[in-house]
């Protein structure tokens, strides 16, 4: 047995009030906030900015709360995993902040959350790795 043929399109509507062509749907996000590739370069510059200025201000830290210790001897492997951590989070913070799909207050409390997270614990390690009054954590 065969396919029967396709239907034929229905008659046109005699008197009827002929429709504009459809406008395309306007975007939901503003333009910097698009999949386009000249704004995803400008997210991923503009996380890259905010991971520099976090391990700049965990550097910092670490010198405000122990100006005395000793980076030489500090433990390379969990100053490593301290600055990557704050660098990943700056950058991962931002990009869930342009292009998350919520209102702009969850944005920012996600935004935050991520970037203050990263900030406390890749303080944790550092403190951890230069051995700051030396109690375990």
């Amino acid at each position: 047995m065969s396919a029967p043929p396709p239907l034929p399109p229905p008659p046109p509507v005699y008197g009827s009030v002929q429709s504009q062509p459809s406008l395309p749907p306007t975007p939901s996000r503003p333009g910097w906030r698009q999949g386009r590739p000249g704004y995803i370069l400008l997210n991923l510059v503009i996380g890259f900015g905010i991971s520099i200025g976090m391990v700049v201000l965990l550097g910092i830290l670490i010198a405000i709360f122990r100006p005395d210790a000793d980076a030489v001897e500090a433990n390379d492997a969990l100053s490593g995993w301290a600055f990557l951590l704050a660098f990943l989070g700056g950058l991962v913070g931002w990009i869930f902040f342009a292009y998350q799909e919520s209102s702009l207050r969850q944005r920012w409390i996600v935004f935050g959350s991520i970037i203050g997270g990263t900030m406390f614990v890749s303080l944790l390690l550092l403190i951890r790795a230069v051995d700051i009054g030396g109690g375990t954590f």
